[in-house]
Order: structure tokens, then sequence, then C-alpha cells
């Protein structure tokens, strides 16, 4: 996600004219970052941060954009996390509760997602080429322009989930 951010210029500051500075359309972008708390929890793996999210279990995860790529997460509990956009190619999620994540434009590429539980999560626009989501629960899940291209889909419960020809199926 971008955001626009007023320069100092469109601000009124000392370099120009806040109007001016409009004219030209000078802005400058920043991206989204996910929660540094959120990130050094679930860096430290499953156990540690199921316990941090036990603790927790009111707090909105956000993990938008965070890179964890490759991460060992079996078993986390992810229910209702903001992870749009976020990099988990080749992240290990077996069993993992994803249920009302917000998954949008996320890299799951060569996930492992074996029995992982992923019940209403928004996944429009992922990339799960290659994704291992044998016996996983899709039911009612959005898949709006989804890539599943060669994901293994053995057993996997897509009951009531949303989908579009948009999305690549294997």
């Amino acid at each position: 996600m971008l955001e626009k951010i007023p320069t100092l210029q469109e601000d009124g500051g000392a370099n120009g004219s806040k109007n001016d500075d409009k004219r030209r359309g000078k802005t400058r972008e920043r991206r989204h970052m996910a929660n540094p708390e959120h990130m050094t929890a679930v860096q430290q793996g499953g156990r540690t941060w199921n316990a941090w999210r036990d603790e927790h279990i009111f707090e909105m995860v956000d993990l938008e954009e965070a890179d964890l790529s490759g991460a060992h997460l079996d078993g986390v509990d992810l229910r209702y996390a903001n992870l749009a956009h976020a990099k988990l190619s080749g992240a290990h999620l077996e069993e993992a509760n994803l249920s009302y994540a917000k998954l949008i434009g996320a890299n799951l590429a060569h996930a492992n997602l074996t029995h992982a539980d992923l019940r209403h999560a928004d996944l429009s626009g992922a990339d799960l080429s290659g994704a291992d989501l044998s016996y996983a629960d899709l039911s009612r899940a959005t898949l709006i322009g989804t890539n599943l291209t060669h994901a293994d889909l053995c057993g996997a419960d897509f009951g009531e989930a949303i989908m579009s020809d948009e999305s690549t199926h294997p």
C-alpha cells in the first residue's frame, strides 16, 4: 500500500508555497511496513509467536509486506492477520491457522500449507504456484485472480470458495 505524504513544501514549508508544489504534483510515497513488534515475534518461530499471540489475543496482527520467505511457522496462529503483499515463498505453514487472514497479493509460491486452515481468507491476487495445499481448508476463501498453477490441491476443501475466471488453476 502506498500513501501520499505531503512534502515540506506542500505543508507550506520554507522552500516553496503549498499551492505551487501541489500544482506540480510534488509528493513522496511511503510504503506500509509491518509492525516491528509483530515481525520480531513471528521471526522467532511458531512456538514463540503462538505464546506471544496468546498474550495479545485481541491485538490486530499487522504483517503487511513482511518478508517471511522460507520461515518455519508450522502450526502458527495467524487468524485475522494482515499479510497483504507479504513474501511467504517457500514458507513452512503446515497446520497453520490463517482463517480470516488478509493475504491479498501475497507471495506463497512453493509454500507448505498442508492441513492449513484458510477458511474465509482473502487470497485475491496471491501467488500460490507450486504450493502444497493438500488437505488445506479453503472453504469460503476468496481466490479471485489467485495463481494456483502447479499447486498440490489433493484433498483440499474449496467449499463455497469465491473464484473467478481470472484465477489460474493447475
